[in-house]
């Protein structure tokens, strides 16, 4: 009976040992500067856009504002709870493709 329970804690650790280890939040200056920038490219987006264009480029005006809106959202989102360098790239990748997308309308349509 002793053996048995010596056996099964030897066996539950070598189980323990191989599930990945839990991911690692990122380091808070990295995420805050991130997001801070995609924020400040939004914005600026909107305003540029607006102030040269007025509402003639609709897709424009909506996509930076979708920018500046999630960014401020991931922002704040990330200050709750610290997101993972996951969680970090595919919010990123997200806002590329945001800012990216008027564009690539504008020149896969000229």
């Amino acid at each position: 009976m002793f053996e048995s329970r010596r056996l099964d804690g030897i066996i539950a650790a070598m189980f323990e040992s191989l599930l990945p280890p839990a991911p690692e939040p990122m380091k808070a200056w990295l995420f805050t500067t991130l997001y801070g920038l995609w924020c400040a490219i939004g914005a600026s987006g909107v305003v540029i856009g607006f102030w040269k264009h007025g509402t003639s480029v609709r897709l424009g005006l909506i996509c930076y504002a979708a920018v500046f809106v999630l960014a401020l959202y991931f922002f704040v989102e990330a200050r709750v709870r610290r997101p993972t360098q996951r969680d970090v790239g595919a919010r990123c990748f997200i806002l590329f493709v945001l800012g990216y997308l008027p564009t690539f309308v504008h020149w896969t349509f000229m």
